[in-house]
This record gives C-alpha cells, structure tokens and sequence, in this order.
C-alpha cells in the first residue's frame, strides 16, 4: 500500500500525576485514494514513579474511516 499520512500528537500533563493526550492521524492512500483518517483522546494518572492507569477513546472519521469508534482501560509502565 502506498500512504501518505500527517499526524498531530498533543500530550498535556495535568496536576496530581495526570495527563491528556490527543492524537490526530489523517493518512492519505493513494492506491485507492482514500483518506482514513481517525482520532484518540486519552486521560490518565500516574499512581506511582513506574505505573499508572489510562481510559482511552477513539474513533474514526469521515466517509473511509478504518473503524466507528471504540473505548478501552490500559495501563502504563515505566521502565
């Protein structure tokens, strides 16, 4: 597959350990020229100096969207 694609991250550290993260990707298929282009916010908190919680959601956008939307809990490990 041939794609261009330009993507946007923000990461936004909030107080008491949190932070936001924004992540933007519009990529361009030329093959079968597409744009699938989708979006994820994510929201989460440090619990320790190695370990901490995220809710993520995201979702597609526009017409060729690779997926409608979706929702999920992760953890984050520092090493």
């Amino acid at each position: 597959m041939s794609t261009t694609a330009f993507r946007v991250i923000a990461l936004q550290p909030l107080p008491n350990s949190m932070w936001l993260k924004c992540d933007g990707k519009l990529p361009f298929d030329w093959e079968n020229d597409t744009v699938p282009a989708s979006i994820e916010v994510e929201l989460g908190k440090m619990f320790g100096p190695k370990w901490g919680v995220y809710c993520t959601g995201f979702g597609g956008i526009g017409e060729d969207r690779p997926y409608d939307w979706g929702a999920g809990i992760g953890f984050r490990f520092k090493f």
